[in-house]
């Protein structure tokens, strides 16, 4: 069965073949299996991350991808991105930052994709990365001030649950597209 976060690609074939993508954060394998695809689909991929130690390994896996050492709210020229990719990211910084970063995103891109916590997961500088710490907590009211076109999903390990405010949610998924 899919993980509920790689259905966006199914779901919005179009929008993810519209230009250059952003990955926002890399840390494990499953984001090489995202920049693979787009990368097969001859889309430009670029990878911002802040931890040093993650930028070299990243530029390890992704030798398809230009690997930037950056938080991704700084990343310049975001116009140039036609979609966003941010898993299991928007909650190691300040909502207000996060929603900041999305509101410019969504002045160019085709499509954003967002996975995160649903709710507060405690979390401190896993392996000694600072950029690790959980600083905000994520619900699906948190978009409601975020514009239309957004779609949310929450999930258990994996598995789309039909009641996005149950409290039995591990992972909320967001996605908007234009």
């Amino acid at each position: 069965m899919k993980r509920l976060y790689e259905s966006f690609y199914d779901d919005n074939i179009e929008q993810v073949k519209s230009g250059p993508l952003l990955i926002a954060g890399v840390k494990s394998r499953r984001e090489v299996g995202i920049s693979q695809r787009f990368r097969s689909l001859g889309q430009h991929v670029v990878i911002a991350e802040p931890f040093a130690a993650n930028v070299t390994k990243a530029r390890d896996l992704h030798h398809h991808a230009m690997v930037m050492h950056c938080a991704v709210q700084d990343v310049p020229d975001l116009s140039r991105f036609r979609t966003v990719v941010w898993l299991q990211g928007p909650e190691h910084v300040h909502m207000d930052v996060a929603k900041a970063f999305f509101r410019e995103a969504m002045l160019t891109a085709d499509l954003i994709v967002l996975e995160m916590p649903h709710g507060f997961h405690p979390q401190g500088a896993d392996g000694g990365n600072p950029y690790e710490v959980h600083v905000s907590s994520w619900f699906p009211k948190d978009f409601d001030d975020m514009g239309t076109g957004w779609r949310i999903s929450c999930s258990h390990d994996g598995k789309p649950k039909a009641d996005p405010n149950s409290n039995n949610n591990r992972h909320l998924l967001a996605v908007w597209s234009r």
